[in-house]
C-alpha cells in the first residue's frame, strides 16, 4: 500500500474531528473552542460531505487508509439532498463527486438534475458557484463516457459564456444580471476557472482552456506579498476592491485545484502560485504564524480584520475604492485576527488538490505536518 504524505494524514486526522457518525456525514464546521465542537447546518453538512468524497476520490490506496467507504456514503448523500434546501451547485458536487468515485447517481438525483437542465428560465437566478459547479460535474460525467450529460454541459456552457465571460480584464461576472454581478470573490473565479478547464478537456475546446488560463493570468496579478488570494474584486477592471478576509481555502486547497490544470497546460508561473499560496498557512502571512492546530488535525479557516459588521464595511469600502480607481491592499497585523474554526469541504479540497500526487513534496511532506504540539495563541486571537 503507497504511504500517504504526512499533508494527507494531517488532513485526514481533520476529517476525523469532522465526523458526525450518528448522522453519517462531516459537519458543516469544527469549532475547537465550543463546548460542542461540530456544528451542524444540514444542508451544509450535505454538500460539504460530498466535497469530501470528492477529495477522497484522489486517496492512491482506495480507501484503505480510511474508516469510510464510499459505496456506503455517497447514494445515501445525494437522496438526503433532496430532501433539503440544497443549491443549484451541490447537485454539480454530487455529479462531479460521482464521476471520480466510478458510482451512479440514484435515479431520483438524476431526474432533479434533468429538471434543472431543462428549466432554463431559472438559469438567471444562479450564481458562478451554481453554473461553473454543474458544468464541471457534467463535463466530468462526459469525461467518464456518461454521454447523457453531453447536451446539458454543452447548453450551460454557452449560457456561461454569455452572461458571465464577458469582461476584458480576464476575470468572470458572478451572477447573470443582478446589480452586484461585477463586484465578485475568489470563489467566483475559481468555480468557472475550473469549469473552463474541465468543460475544454472533455469536449476538447482549446477555447474554453485558453478563457480559464486568461482568468489564472488575472488572479495572479492579484496575488498578494505574501501569496495570499484577495477575497473581493471588480471583475471588469480586474482591481481588487478588499483583500479579506483571505481564506485558508484558496491558499492549500482551491486555488492549486484550477492551477494544476494551468500546469497541465503550460501556464509558465503555475506551480509557483501554489507554493507561494501554500506557504501562506504554514506561517508565511501577515502575523507570521501557522493557521494549523495539530491536535485535530485542522486547518484554520481565515485571517479576517478586527472589526465589526464586517460585511457592511467591505461594501463600503469596495465602493469607495471602485469609485476612486484604488484598490484593496494588505493591513498591518494589529488590525487582524483569526476565525477560529475549519470547514469539513475545506480538507476535501487539500486531498483533491494534493492526494496522491508526488511532485510537491516540499509541501505535502513539509515538517509542519508531523508537529503534535499544540498552536501557540497570541494576541490576535489565536
Amino acid at each position: 500500500m503507497e504511504a500517504l504524505s504526512p499533508l494527507i494524514s494531517y488532513a485526514l486526522k481533520g476529517l476525523e474531528s469532522c465526523w458526525m457518525a450518528d448522522r453519517k456525514c462531516w459537519a458543516h464546521a469544527f469549532q475547537p473552542d465550543m463546548e460542542t465542537q461540530n456544528s451542524s447546518i444540514p444542508a451544509s453538512d450535505i454538500f460539504y460531505s460530498l466535497n469530501v468524497l470528492l477529495g477522497l476520490s484522489r486517496l492512491p490506496d482506495k480507501w484503505e487508509s480510511t474508516r469510510w467507504k464510499a459505496d456506503d456514503l455517497f447514494a445515501p448523500l445525494c437522496d438526503r439532498m433532496l430532501l433539503l434546501p440544497v443549491r443549484a451547485y451541490a447537485y454539480g458536487m454530487a455529479l462531479w463527486s460521482g464521476a471520480e468515485l466510478g458510482l451512479a447517481l440514484p435515479s431520483a438525483t438524476v431526474d432533479k438534475i434533468d429538471r434543472l437542465m431543462t428549466e432554463e428560465k431559472a438559469w438567471v437566478g444562479w450564481t458562478a458557484q451554481d453554473v461553473g459547479m454543474l458544468i464541471s460535474g457534467l463535463s466530468s460525467m462526459v469525461k467518464q463516457k456518461e454521454n447523457r450529460w453531453r447536451k446539458p454541459a454543452e447548453r450551460l456552457k454557452r449560457f456561461a459564456d454569455r452572461y458571465f465571460s464577458s469582461t476584458k480584464s480576464g476575470l468572470f461576472f458572478d451572477s447573470a444580471k443582478s446589480v452586484r454581478r461585477q463586484f465578485t470573490t475568489f470563489a467566483t473565479h475559481v468555480y468557472l476557472t475550473l469549469a473552463n478547464f474541465h468543460y475544454g478537456e472533455a469536449f476538447e475546446d482549446e477555447s474554453s482552456i485558453q478563457r480559464a488560463l486568461m482568468c489564472v493570468d488575472a488572479l495572479e496579478r492579484a496575488q498578494g506579498p505574501q501569496g495570499e488570494w484577495p477575497w473581493f474584486y471588480h471583475a471588469p477592471s480586474g482591481r481588487v476592491m478588499d483583500m479579506y478576509p483571505v481564506y485558508s481555502v484558496h491558499q492549500d486547497g482551491m486555488a492549486p485545484a484550477y492551477l494544476r490544470h494551468a500546469m497541465t497546460h503550460g501556464h509558465p508561473t503555475a506551480r509557483e502560485q501554489i507554493v507561494r499560496g501554500f506557504n501562506w498557512i504554514i506561517g508565511n502571512n501577515e502575523l507570521d504564524q501557522s493557521m494549523l492546530m495539530p491536535e485535530h488535525g485542522i486547518i484554520l479557516r481565515s485571517q479576517i480584520r478586527n472589526e465589526s459588521h464586517e460585511r457592511y464595511k467591505r461594501a463600503i469600502r469596495s465602493v469607495t475604492n471602485w469609485v476612486l480607481r484604488k484598490e484593496g491592499s494588505t493591513i498591518e497585523a494589529d488590525g487582524l485576527s483569526v476565525n477560529m474554526e475549519c470547514r469539513s469541504y475545506h480538507l476535501g479540497w487539500v486531498l483533491w488538490s494534493f492526494g496522491g500526487q508526488s511532485d510537491f513534496s516540499e509541501l505535502t511532506h513539509h515538517e509542519i505536518f508531523n508537529m503534535e504540539a499544540p498552536l501557540q495563541r497570541n494576541q490576535n486571537g489565536i
